[in-house]
């Protein structure tokens, strides 16, 4: 069952975005299958139902959708929750028949209740126990990113957003055309056996669709022999799929680490962003971000922020072209506050952007993706911010056997100097009798010594430059 609610409200008008939706939803409704059900809702000053009820899909019902979504007009306010609130009492819908709700408006609510968690309060209770998934699309970026994203986390969904200058037509209709043939309903994993699994992401799974792989990322503690169940539902059926596995932790495979640490920061800075931030949640973010090289507008910020509240000496600190700048330090401490603090707006739009992108990462490149997907939210850019994204973009890491490392100048920094602020620091000279005393003591640091012959680095609890 599929119920499509439309924003038809006059600021819609603009370059052409009803004209844009008009045609992704007429796509959406051919793409529809046989034994589907649908419902379409426009709305504006007041939500219209096309039916009146869940249609099943023929000739006829699909006719009649598209002659009106043809007839739709750009008008009136935004009456979100009416909208909402009327796709989720729609006729005919059964318990045991997963319910999609595809939700596309360019604006904020005005019209009616305009409270997001009075709005979101009312999405869950209307929901009740049924199999529904609201999948939200912002267009252009005056859209409150936080009544979005929320609807869509609560019900295990997911919002895009379509910029200014990007096509509504061919983003909506792309994504439609992914999820138009769900596979694996609520899927959950269960890991018995062997060693004990923690920190998973995505912490609550995404629905499966025809041609996706689900990929988790978590922790594990021990090693051996383990069991893991993937249990879900095939219309409507309970399935469980079964695999014997190995944990053994094969230092091959460290690039894995990497990843998680990509999605849990992406996690982390989004429960900030939607729920405000504290000491527990900086601090892990700044540790992670730093250990692997995780380097975005908002976490370059924390990082530098913590380096200096803790001392390590300005030779050592991870970011120095951000650190020595004051005009790019501040408009990294904007970026940060405003995708945290603004609901709406283009740092709003971006900051959601850049955080889905590193809670999917599938790719040690995320973070350079997010960031970009950070810096295009920024629809009008001052002189700092340009300079900013130069200087992160190209700032050089390297992650290597599970540490990363920062190159400032002619030397590369070890990310765990910051965390060793105060331990006793030692100069050699490499290719000196000293240094190979060094590798020969701490044998497993040879592929951390091949990044550069000037190397700031932790061994033994202290901190060793290597110079020419």
């Amino acid at each position: 069952d599929v119920v499509f609610v439309l924003d038809s409200s006059g600021s819609m008008a603009a370059d052409d975005k009803i004209a844009q939706a008009r045609r992704a939803l007429e796509f959406c409704v051919t793409s529809l299958n046989e034994g589907d059900r649908f419902e379409i809702i426009r709305f504006s000053t007041e939500a219209e139902p096309l039916f009146g009820r869940l249609e099943p899909v023929s000739e006829q019902s699909r006719q009649d959708a598209r002659t009106f979504v043809q007839g739709l007009k750009a008008a009136g306010g935004t009456a979100i929750d009416e909208a909402l609130g009327a796709a989720l009492s729609v006729s005919g819908s059964q318990e045991q028949r997963p319910l999609m709700v595809v939700f596309l408006t360019d604006g904020r609510p005005t019209i009616g209740t305009t409270d997001e968690e009075s709005i979101l309060r009312r999405v869950i209770k209307k929901r009740g126990t049924r199999l529904v998934r609201m999948f939200c699309f912002g267009l252009g970026s005056d859209v409150n990113t936080h009544l979005l994203d929320k609807i869509a986390r609560d019900t295990r969904a997911a919002s895009q957003y379509v910029l200014p200058q990007e096509d509504i037509e061919v983003k909506v209709s792309s994504f439609y055309e992914k999820i138009s043939y769900p596979v694996l309903a609520n899927p959950r994993i269960e890991v018995s056996g062997g060693p004990r699994v923690s920190l998973l992401h995505p912490r609550d799974l995404p629905d499966l669709f025809r041609g996706e792989q689900l990929l988790l990322l978590g922790r594990f503690k021990g090693k051996g022999e383990a069991v893991v169940r993937l249990r879900g539902q095939v219309n409507g059926r309970g399935r469980v799929f079964t695999y014997e596995t190995r944990f053994d932790g094969s230092a091959e495979n460290d690039f894995i680490g990497k990843l998680w640490a990509t999605r849990r920061v992406g996690y982390l800075l989004d429960q900030i962003r939607l729920n405000g931030e504290n000491d527990e949640l900086r601090g892990e973010v700044t540790r992670l971000a730093r250990r692997y090289g995780i380097v975005t507008p908002y976490t370059a910020y924390l990082i530098v922020e913590d380096e200096a509240a803790s001392g390590v000496p300005q030779v050592s600190r991870t970011l120095q072209q951000i650190d020595r700048d004051d005009a790019l330090r501040h408009e990294a401490a904007r970026m940060y506050r405003e995708a945290n603090e603004a609901k709406s707006g283009d740092a709003a739009v971006g900051g959601s952007m850049a955080m889905k992108k590193l809670q999917s990462a599938v790719l040690p490149s995320a973070a350079a993706d997010a960031s970009a997907m950070a810096w295009r939210g920024q629809t009008t850019r001052s002189k700092e911010g340009v300079q900013a994204e130069r200087a992160l973009s190209s700032q050089a890491v390297r992650y290597v056997a599970g540490r990363s490392f920062y190159r400032n100048g002619e030397q590369w920094i070890d990310a765990l100097v910051a965390e060793h602020a105060k331990a006793e620091r030692v100069r050699l000279r490499v290719a000196s009798n000293e240094y190979f005393e060094l590798l020969r003591e701490f044998p497993h640091a040879h592929a951390w010594f091949s990044v550069g012959s000037q190397l700031q680095i932790v061994l033994g609890g202290r901190v060793y430059e290597i110079v020419k």
